[in-house]
């Protein structure tokens, strides 16, 4: 899977850190993720807009995400349901303003 920027994080570590941080108790659907040199984008489904808001206060805890940030969320095609977008960016990754 590779290492990004050098040694300090592999597509592994990324990919393992996002689905211990996220709890049980909230049920997500993963449809993509996509891991770039500098960013991860995720899409994925889950109850309700609190429950993306959970996702990603878990995932900011971690040191290596530089930024999460909410994209989209919008009504999923089942009932219930809310389709969202987050973007993470790596720590050595962030956007230079």
């Amino acid at each position: 899977l590779g290492e990004i920027e050098g040694d300090a994080i592999t597509r592994l570590d990324i990919l393992r850190e996002i689905s211990t941080r996220i709890a049980r108790e909230i049920a997500v659907d993963i449809s993509s993720i996509v891991i770039e040199k500098n960013k991860v984008t995720m899409v994925g489904t889950t109850a309700s807009v609190q429950s993306v808001d959970t996702i990603i206060q878990s995932l900011k805890d971690y040191e290596q995400f530089a930024s999460v940030e909410k994209g989209s969320v919008t009504s999923g095609s089942q009932e219930a349901t809310m389709r969202f977008t987050l973007t993470i960016l790596l720590k050595g990754g962030e956007e230079k303003k």
